[in-house]
């Protein structure tokens, strides 16, 4: 199947003051049986796949600049990108 899926890049700042790009799959939940739909489905160079919040929609949005290595990334392990920052 070719279906593409919705990414939105997000570029967050944490409590210890470091910042990494997050990639945020919002219409893929995370768990729905345990979490419900408050925890979507997130990706990111450390760690790879997890969960995030929701709330982590609102958060900053990455710039192309910023987000280019880790959607290359995504690409090469399979995924067919629509880019929701745009």
């Amino acid at each position: 199947m070719n279906r593409k899926t919705n990414v939105l890049f997000v570029y967050p700042k944490y409590p210890d003051g470091q910042r990494e790009v997050l990639a945020l799959f919002p219409k893929e939940l995370y768990d729905e049986a345990l979490y419900g739909k408050e925890q979507i489905v997130c990706y990111m160079h450390v760690g790879q796949h997890g969960s995030a919040r929701r709330s982590f929609l609102k958060r900053a949005r990455a710039t192309k600049e910023q987000y280019r290595a880790l959607a290359q990334e995504l690409r090469s392990i399979g995924y067919k990108l629509n880019i929701l920052n745009r």
